[in-house]
């Protein structure tokens, strides 16, 4: 594809196909923080993975499971444990991390949290439990440090095995007070990927913002610290015009 022929083509993307490529990156991203948040909550009711414990409770195996990610479901390795009973054989304990994550309002929060932690690692403060045991606490606890790991290998990946042509920016609104700025890279083949995102509170409408930017960015990329700043600023910029009245609904 020439560079001609590739900017073309780009010309014609819109604000929903970058939104659509956000979304399915958040949804893997949803499949993998849950099944690591399953695999902390186990570690947290038996003990370390191969490790003599004296617990009640004890890992028990796996089963097929599913969660429900915007509305669709998506197939996980549901880790199982049972807890010895008194009076002799075992009950099935119910994960609340499982549980949790097929339940569409506390999973949007657990995932806003998480990713809100992700981005800021201040934010663990405000629910890190100040006693041990499993409880939804503790599971909020494990979604933010899932979403701090996320974030930390989004922000560490080598973007040097790819010749960039685009840089675009764009808001994408995750929950009725809560929107992300995108910084979405499209390389020579026209692949899209999600480079890095900022998260902002909207509590005014949400003015649609999509701009792309041609030029060799390779150099600019390798330097993650200027399209994070540049990511801080137009964060900054998107909600200075939404909470201006005389705004009008033009992209940017």
């Amino acid at each position: 594809m020439t560079e001609s022929s590739l900017l073309r083509e780009l010309g014609q993307v819109s604000n929903a196909e970058v939104g659509e490529v956000f979304r399915e990156f958040l949804r893997g991203s949803i499949v993998k923080m849950a099944c690591e948040v399953m695999a902390a909550e186990v570690a947290e009711l038996c003990g370390p993975k191969h490790a003599p414990s004296d617990c009640r409770t004890y890992r028990a195996g796996s089963a097929a499971g599913r969660i429900l990610v915007e509305g669709e479901r998506e197939s996980v390795t549901r880790p199982r444990v049972r807890e010895r009973q008194e009076a002799g054989g075992s009950r099935e304990v119910e994960l609340i991390s499982y549980a949790s994550a097929n339940d569409p309002e506390q999973l949007e929060k657990a995932v806003i949290q998480a990713l809100m932690s992700g981005v800021s690692t201040r934010q663990m403060s405000v629910v890190k439990p100040k006693s041990p045991g499993v409880s939804r606490s503790s599971v909020s606890r494990l979604w933010q440090e899932a979403g701090t790991r996320l974030i930390d290998e989004l922000r560490s990946r080598d973007l040097s095995g790819h010749t960039w042509c685009i840089l675009m920016l764009d808001g994408i609104r995750l929950s009725s007070d809560q929107t992300a700025v995108v910084a979405l890279g499209i390389d020579s083949e026209g692949c899209k990927h999600v480079l890095d995102f900022a998260l902002a509170v909207v509590k005014m409408p949400l003015y649609p913002m999509n701009c792309w930017l041609a030029w060799p960015v390779a150099a600019l990329l390798a330097r993650s610290d200027y399209w994070q700043s540049w990511m801080a600023a137009m964060c900054f910029a998107k909600r200075s015009r939404s909470t201006s009245p005389t705004r009008s609904s033009n992209a940017a």
